[in-house]
């Protein structure tokens, strides 16, 4: 059995497929696109056979598999939502919230013109200093690593949406005569 975690898999992934962009021959970088498509058709298909033969009972196993969990994920076939699995996600990591200050509160399931999201609620512990900007951090790592197909993830602390660093909502900026 392969010690591969879905992180370290996926970021393998993603440097090579960044490294391939940088080829200059346009035909190499159409092939290493075409290769990666029918990998992934060949690895949907393995596994949708695999829970046609094993059921609703090895579906749910390898669903709650992280790292068969994400190829189900990958192959749009998970059967959990996004919210549901960045939900699992974040109160099996309360460790890494309490260390910013926070607790869950909720997980909800958004919809912003036509782009599917989640919106993580959280509440500051009592007597504990709040780090807004690592809380943000901290969900926005474990919400992406079990639910990369969310388009959109907020983070809201008392009531108040958390923004990345450096980032300005559109309602504040100004045109300025």
């Amino acid at each position: 059995m392969s010690d591969v975690t879905p992180d370290a898999a996926i970021g393998r992934i993603e440097r090579l497929l960044a490294e391939a962009e940088l080829l200059t021959d346009p035909r190499a970088r159409s092939i290493v696109h075409a290769l990666t498509a029918a990998l992934v058709e060949l690895a949907n298909a393995g596994l949708s056979r695999a829970v046609a033969l094993g059921g609703p009972e090895l579906e749910r196993q390898l669903a709650d598999d992280p790292l068969a969990g994400s190829l189900l994920v990958l192959a749009g076939t998970h059967p959990d939502g996004a919210d549901v699995r960045a939900r699992a996600a974040l109160e099996a990591a309360s460790g890494q919230l309490h260390a910013c200050g926070v607790e869950l509160s909720r997980v909800d399931r958004i919809d912003r013109d036509g782009d599917a999201g989640i919106r993580v609620v959280l509440v500051g512990e009592r007597g504990t200093p709040v780090d807004p900007a690592k809380a943000r951090a901290v969900v926005e790592q474990i919400v992406t690593s079990r639910a990369p197909d969310a388009d959109i993830v907020e983070v809201e602390l008392a009531g108040q949406m958390v923004f990345a660093a450096g980032f300005v909502p559109a309602d504040r900026l100004r045109v300025r005569l």
